[in-house]
């Protein structure tokens, strides 16, 4: 087989498989007896938008029935107004085939970024393998209609813009992606660490932008304030809302990881019966202080980064450090659940340049293959109820992000400083 008629066979399968994955997202929330993933929430407050009716006052159906509330500022809600012309089935499937379209840009935005040479240049593999690597997150993803790949989406456009001299524009989007959804917020630090004031001044007037004008404008100023307000009253600062929102059973953020450990609570069930794997009861502030203690450490450790590793190449000081954010990301939220986790997609492309272009340490390369077989190699149901319940319990989705932000840091380690690097990494 000649390369162009590979070539041509790789991206028929790719569509073929893209195709697949949209007809069968779409299938399993339009045939929901309950509620349609997430993105039933996001469009009941789309519709309650175009209603004039509270978006945060009532579920999407009954709770009975498996309803959800809208838990995010009115922005997403915004953005989802021009869906709540078409009916749900249809809304559904243009959602999911947005959500597809934006994996292969994002996909090939980053290569590019990373490689400084257009994405169709690389190898397939480069391509191919970072989606392979966070399918089980992504798959996830599509089948509750969520929103973060729209957010990572909104990053990486405004990492594409700062990186060609645009960097306020560059920084509206990061912003704006924060107010999508406030994972976002370790980009923040990353931005905010390198003291540029363009970026900065962006990221700010994204945020402004974002949480008080644009909805401003659709709502009425007066209206979207005080949802402003009830979400961050209620919401953003609620003492009980993780817990609510995301039950202890199927949180597998470290933070989780941390309670299961040092407090007297079920791990997970198993024949019926609660496991635990609490190693010592210990009191709840002090529990709350080791939570807090390890999303600091995740922040800190991004601005550690930038300064650590400022002497060495573009593609390690800069893009590195955009990488190991993203991972971030996934570990800041003291909630987590699978889909969270198709922010490793950048950090994985990243990873899989690297080993194409030669990195032949060990360790490297051992760290990126646990953080997969951890995380993204193992689906549901394969090994029984057992092991799903001790992924589960053991938080080894957010391990298996440890050991490929271990990945990026141990490639930081080893690059020699440039003497000819330039010092922020980024212009």
């Amino acid at each position: 087989m000649d390369a162009l008629t590979k070539d041509r066979a790789i991206r028929i399968a790719v569509a073929c498989g893209a195709i697949a994955v949209i007809a069968i997202a779409s299938l399993k929330m339009i045939r929901s007896p309950y509620a349609k993933g997430d993105f039933e929430a996001f469009l009941h407050a789309a519709r309650s938008i175009a209603a004039g009716v509270d978006i945060y006052a009532a579920p999407s159906r009954p709770l009975a029935e498996g309803g959800v509330y809208y838990l995010y500022l009115p922005l997403l809600a915004v953005l989802l107004l021009p869906l709540t012309v078409f009916p749900v089935e249809a809304s559904i499937v243009i959602w999911t085939a947005l959500n597809a379209l934006l994996v292969w840009w994002i996909v090939r935005a980053f290569s590019s970024l990373i490689s400084g040479r257009d994405a169709s240049g690389l190898p397939w593999a480069v391509t191919l393998l970072p989606v392979l690597f966070t399918g089980r997150y992504l798959l996830h993803h599509f089948y509750y209609g969520q929103a973060n790949i729209l957010v990572m989406a909104f990053i990486v456009l405004g990492l594409k813009l700062a990186a060609s001299e645009r960097q306020f524009s560059g920084g509206i989007f990061v912003g704006l992606a924060a107010v999508i959804k406030i994972v976002a917020v370790p980009f923040f630090v990353w931005l905010g660490s390198a003291l540029r004031f363009r970026e900065i001044a962006g990221v700010l007037l994204g945020v402004v932008l974002g949480a008080l004008v644009v909805p401003g404008v659709i709502l009425g100023f007066g209206q979207n304030l005080e949802y402003v307000e009830h979400w961050v009253k209620s919401i953003a600062f609620s003492p009980d809302l993780a817990t609510q929102k995301v039950p202890l059973g199927v949180n597998v953020s470290i933070q989780a990881l941390i309670n299961r450990l040092f407090d007297n609570v079920p791990a997970f069930t198993y024949d019926g019966s609660p496991v635990r794997l609490t190693l010592a009861e210990l009191p709840p502030r002090a529990i709350a202080a080791m939570q807090r203690a390890f999303e600091v450490l995740v922040l800190s450790s991004i601005v550690a980064y930038r300064f650590a590793f400022q002497g060495r190449t573009l593609l390690i000081a800069n893009w590195g450090g955009v990488a190991f954010t993203f991972v971030a990301i996934t570990l800041f939220a003291p909630t987590a659940q699978k889909h969270y986790f198709v922010f490793l997609l950048p950090a994985y492309c990243y990873v899989v340049y690297l080993w194409s272009a030669g990195i032949r340490d060990k360790w490297f390369k051992w760290l990126v293959v646990l953080s997969f077989v951890l995380g993204g190699a193992k689906f549901d149901g394969i090994f029984g109820d057992l092991v799903d319940g001790l992924f589960f319990a053991l938080s080894l989705s957010s391990v298996g992000a440890v050991l490929l932000g271990a990945a990026i840091l141990r490639v930081a380690m080893i690059s020699p400083v440039t003497a000819d690097s330039r010092r922020d990494g980024s212009e």
